[in-house]
């Protein structure tokens, strides 16, 4: 009987979830990964079937780690707020990672309605209407704006277009979502 192999679909997922992390999805292959776990190609396909099965998953780690990265974020009593500055950190901290889920097609092409009727977002959406007493309808319309507007400077912090710190990220996002709330 040959010798059970040492690498496991855990330490696949973690070495390619770390060669995201350092260097991007694009560095993502069977061959940087079985580079980063010093060994052959073989053990990945044993594994899984293909290149695409790995990154599935590797896309639900990538997600966890944003949302565990959001929820343990301390900012404000404010779910909203605190949500949308985390989602720009964490843009500025992990620049691979916040590439690979929120500037690739990893997603697919989204509507609007699909952005709100994702699971996560409606938590924050429905806590919203408690925190700014609106009806839900209301705060549909201000997480979209607010969304929107906080891609934005991620997105921009991302590709090096612009220069914020913390601190005005904060102020200007306090400011659009008193802006958006009043429209």
């Amino acid at each position: 009987m040959p010798p059970k192999s040492k690498i496991t679909k855990e330490n696949v997922l973690q070495a390619a979830f770390e060669i995201v992390l350092q260097e991007g999805m694009t560095e993502v292959n069977a061959r940087s990964i079985a580079k980063h776990l010093n060994c052959s190609t073989q053990p990945l396909f044993r594994l899984y079937p293909g290149m695409q099965a790995l990154k599935a998953e590797l896309y639900e780690k990538i997600y966890a780690f944003y949302r565990h990265y959001t929820h343990a974020y301390p900012i404000s009593h404010d779910r909203l707020l605190q949500e949308s500055v985390a989602y720009v950190e964490f843009a500025r901290v992990y620049p691979h990672l916040f590439k690979a889920v929120y500037l690739s097609d990893a997603g697919g092409l989204r509507s609007s309605e699909d952005v709100l009727h994702a699971h996560y977002n409606r938590d924050i959406i429905q806590k919203m209407v408690e925190e700014y007493n609106l009806s839900y309808q209301e705060s549909e319309r201000l997480f979209l704006d607010v969304r929107f507007y906080t891609h934005g400077i991620a997105a921009y912090l991302v590709e090096g277009a612009i220069d914020m710190d913390e601190a005005e990220v904060r102020q200007r996002i306090t400011r659009a979502i008193q802006t958006f709330k009043h429209e």
